[in-house]
């Protein structure tokens, strides 16, 4: 399956076992397109997981509830697959995220933060 996908909502890349998932508008078909190529990393067995939503829209309470229903969704696989993870989003967001991960969020470490450098530093 491909990991690498690129429009004008996200971008995904592979490499060194990390995924790395840019995120810049959430739309109808976001979601589903993100689970295939998460299902694509499950198929690699363990990796860690980049999220950059630096550059994300604003989110409607639509948006916010669709995003911590993925996640929720998402959260079994992350637990067994991902074995770090990193947020990085602009510091508006940070409440919400740390909401979302407390309640939703995997059982690997995670670091959410505004510090691209950082961010990469924790997934490497």
């Amino acid at each position: 399956m491909q990991m690498e996908y690129e429009d004008s909502n996200i971008k995904t890349t592979w490499k060194n076992d990390v995924l790395r998932v840019r995120i810049r508008n959430i739309k109808e078909n976001t979601f589903d397109l993100l689970r295939i190529i998460f299902e694509a990393a499950v198929d690699h067995d363990r990796f860690n997981l980049a999220v950059d939503a630096r550059d994300m829209v604003s989110l409607s309470l639509r948006q916010m509830w669709n995003l911590t229903n993925f996640a929720i969704e998402l959260k079994p696989k992350v637990n067994n697959h991902v074995a770090k993870m990193s947020i990085i989003t602009k510091a508006k967001y940070h409440k919400y995220i740390n909401f979302v991960m407390r309640h939703a969020g995997p059982t690997c470490p995670y670091y959410v933060t505004e510090n691209v450098k950082d961010a990469k530093l924790f997934v490497n």
